[in-house]
């Protein structure tokens, strides 16, 4: 028998994962030392509003989202590294599913979920392919 190669294969393994921070500055201090890495900053607007990050070689990663306090470092997302980012949000709007924010940053081409009150992320890290 032979199988027929499901969409959901365009997916690969969970990639990174996110903290939310209240101090970047603090928590980039605090995880470099915890974990002896350097971690690479950026910034950026979301439709969240500013959102300053760093991120460790481990695929760790540190958001502060600006002005917004909760009090305590905790999960942000899960980022799945995709091999096919429209190949898996056509799949994913057939079972329902929009993203609410698509951001491109340098070669990276992410698509944002929130499902199951999980806020989960594809991203396509070869970003976008040239035309031949």
């Amino acid at each position: 028998m032979t199988s027929k190669r499901s969409p959901i294969s365009e997916i690969g393994k969970i990639g990174m994962l996110a903290l939310n921070v209240d101090d970047l500055d603090e928590a980039v201090k605090f995880y470099s030392a915890l974990f002896d890495e350097k971690f690479d900053h950026f910034e950026t607007k979301l439709k969240e509003g500013k959102v300053r990050w760093a991120i460790g070689p481990r695929n760790f990663e540190l958001v502060e989202r600006v002005g917004k306090k909760t009090g305590s470092d905790a999960v942000r997302s899960f980022h799945f590294r995709v091999y096919n980012v429209t190949k898996v949000r056509e799949n994913l709007k057939k079972k329902g599913f929009e993203p609410y924010e698509e951001a491109i940053v340098g070669n990276l081409r992410e698509l944002m979920y929130n499902i199951r009150g999980l806020r989960i992320v594809f991203i396509d890290y070869r970003g976008p392919r040239k035309s031949k």
